[in-house]
């Protein structure tokens, strides 16, 4: 199995709490809606089965709104795609952190698990 997926069951698709990384994710959702407008790092996977592939990582002062206008929206589609699968987002709030904080948070995640592509 590739660095970049994982595999586990879950019972409701649309919610899961997780640990990855040494971090707490909320999610996955299927609906970004349900991400909170908080600082924090948010990672975009794709789901085909019970492989999570994940997409990408990054971090932003508001993650719901970060997700709803992001730049990569498209290629997360395209890539979903042709894994077949459905794209869930998650995220690990980080309230009394800074910038430099979560910047180092995403460079922790993708040195331990790589994107599926290069931004």
């Amino acid at each position: 199995m590739s660095e970049t997926m994982f595999d586990i069951m879950i019972e409701d698709e649309s919610r899961l709490t997780f640990n990855k990384w040494g971090y707490l994710f909320e999610g996955a959702f299927t609906k970004y809606d349900y991400l909170k407008p908080e600082l924090g790092v948010y990672a975009i996977w794709c789901r085909s089965g019970v492989i999570w592939t994940l997409l990408d990582v990054g971090e932003t002062g508001n993650i719901r709104g970060c997700i709803d206008n992001h730049e990569h929206t498209l290629i997360w589609i395209r890539k979903c795609s042709e894994l077949s699968g459905k794209l869930y987002y998650s995220a690990t709030y980080r309230p009394d952190s800074t910038q430099t904080d979560r910047i180092g948070i995403v460079e922790k995640i993708k040195a331990l698990s790589p994107l599926l592509y290069e931004q």
